[in-house]
């Protein structure tokens, strides 16, 4: 199959599939084996009739769903589309009830959301690791903060990730944000100061 072929049935797929709501297509263009990962499921869908389902879902969220394909570029068997879409927000979405607003969601907004949640989880680990460090070299106290720190952030994050916008939610992200930032530039100006590992590790 050409790639313009391979092209053609994503365009097909988006239009009637997720714009239309024909799940047939599904029978027709997709393998029964089929697995979709999506970062706003916990788990992988991995199956053509679970496929269906989660389009039915995100329709009902949206009713008026619409993907529109803004660029598409394909190689062999492989097909990449950029896309925005829009839609009304009428169901209730990962915790978010009904709001009744337009939603606009870009693959500038889905890249920005991975970026942060692979900055967010890097700082987290980072945390942890400084704190089994710090407490090797004997700093108790910069051990327990990046400790704090790192649980701290974390709690915050996992709940900004179930999409909440309640001041319970954001108040307490904003608040890890700023802890986060001070754990940060203490952390750098102790380890600027730092100028013989060695001498670090035996308490100084």
């Amino acid at each position: 199959m050409s790639a313009e072929q391979n092209k053609s049935i994503v365009t097909r797929w988006v239009e009637g599939g997720w714009n239309q709501g024909n799940l047939g297509l599904v029978d027709q263009l997709y393998a029964p084996n089929y697995t979709l990962h999506d970062p706003t499921v916990p788990m992988p869908i991995e199956n053509g009739e679970a496929f269906k389902q989660f389009v039915g879902w995100y329709r009902t969220v949206f009713p008026d769903l619409h993907f529109t394909i803004e660029h598409i570029v394909a190689e062999g068997d492989l097909v990449a589309w950029r896309f925005a879409a829009t839609g009304t927000h009428e169901g209730a979405f990962q915790n978010i009830p009904p709001t009744g607003k337009a939603v606009h969601i870009s693959w500038h907004g889905a890249g920005h959301l991975i970026a942060a949640s692979i900055g967010f989880t890097a700082l987290i680990v980072a945390c942890f690791v400084m704190a089994r460090y710090f407490s090797r070299a004997r700093h108790r106290g910069l051990a327990v903060f990046s400790r704090v720190t790192g649980l701290a952030f974390l709690a915050a994050f996992a709940g900004v990730t179930t999409g909440s916008s309640a001041s319970a939610v954001v108040v307490p992200f904003y608040a890890a944000v700023l802890l986060a930032w001070i754990w940060i530039a203490v952390t750098s100006a102790h380890l600027y100061r730092r100028t013989d590992p060695a001498t670090d590790a035996g308490g100084r």
